[in-house]
């Protein structure tokens, strides 16, 4: 058999092979081609794939983070043909991937943020798939999952409403006058968030975001990204979006594309215990009901545990942390 070969990724002879090789090893994370096309040609990564006597047998992809500079690397996916698994072509692929990635970055992670594929690796693969990082010297970390609620159930605890009110809170999606003071904010306390509220307002997308104002009506004390199915780049970054659904299933696949996205939950310190976040989560939920084409809404990349589940969210996918630093 001819020796591996492991190059960068090319668009034009590539696309349609490695789509094709997804959809046959992660029949339960489909991607149309188009979307993955689409993910893979951003300018956020570097991307390699493997080959033997000129038929490819595997790829990976890894990305940068896209909205802030950062010490960390990411390897979002790595997938070998079945045929050609317990090979030894899983690892020369990572060790190549990580060599690429080890001139930039002191710390790899596996996953992603944006593109997002998976923020780690899916628990629902073979526990050999799982433990492929771990024998190959990454350390394992915390654990998270992503959440999705229906909106044709979803009913907000009165009781939840009822706290945000006794303190005076208010919610109301931003306007562009509101914006300067959103993204200062964002700034100052979640800096790791700020890339996204600030794409938004580059796109002229201020109502895909919820606020809490304090009972002045003057400051605003809390915010998160409600993104309407389609409309940012933010929610086309996400691999999975388009696809998710089916509340009664875990880990359904039967969305059509009307999934919205709630992110980045951020409070003021001096008005957290008041019910700001959750009532944050309620009233964005609440929004994106009334303006209608949105069937559920999508959560990722949670560690909390019973907190959204206190307004109905179930478990989509959970996921195993895996890095590696120099």
């Amino acid at each position: 058999m001819t020796e591996l070969t492991i190059r960068p990724y090319d668009n034009d002879s590539d696309s349609a092979k490695v789509s094709t090789l997804w959809q046959e090893t992660f029949p339960q994370y489909p991607i149309s081609p188009q979307h993955l096309e689409t993910l893979l040609t951003l300018n956020l990564g570097t991307h390699f794939v493997a080959s033997i006597d000129h038929q490819l047998i595997g790829f990976c992809t890894t990305f940068r983070e896209p909205l802030k500079e950062g010490e960390t690397g990411y390897l979002a996916t790595i997938v070998v043909q079945s045929d050609f698994q317990s090979k030894g072509h899983g690892t020369k692929l990572l060790k190549h991937a990580m060599g690429d990635l080890r001139k930039s970055f002191k710390k790899i992670k596996v996953g992603s943020s944006i593109p997002r594929f998976w923020p780690g690796v899916p628990t629902d693969l073979s526990i050999k798939d799982q433990e492929f990082f771990a024998k190959r010297g990454f350390k394992e970390g915390i654990k998270c999952k992503d959440l999705y609620q229906s909106l044709s159930t979803f009913k907000a605890p009165q009781y939840l409403l009822d706290r945000a009110t006794s303190s005076g809170i208010t919610f109301a999606p931003l306007t562009s006058s509101g914006a300067e003071e959103c993204i200062a904010a964002q700034e100052s306390i979640f800096p790791q968030w700020a890339g996204g509220y600030k794409l938004l307002h580059s796109e002229g997308l201020h109502d895909d975001i919820m606020v809490a104002f304090d009972q002045n009506g003057s400051r605003q004390v809390g915010w998160t990204l409600m993104l309407s199915p389609g409309k940012s780049r933010l929610w086309q970054g996400f691999a999975f979006l388009p696809v998710v659904g089916d509340v009664d299933t875990k880990g359904g696949t039967g969305g059509n594309g009307k999934t919205g996205l709630i992110a980045a939950v951020g409070v003021r310190d001096d008005v957290r215990g008041k019910g700001v976040g959750l009532g944050l989560i309620c009233a964005a939920m609440e929004e994106m009901r009334r303006r209608g084409r949105i069937d559920g809404v999508f959560i990722d990349s949670v560690v909390l545990d019973n907190f959204y589940e206190k307004v109905g969210f179930k478990i989509w996918r959970e996921y195993r942390e895996f890095t590696v630093e120099q």
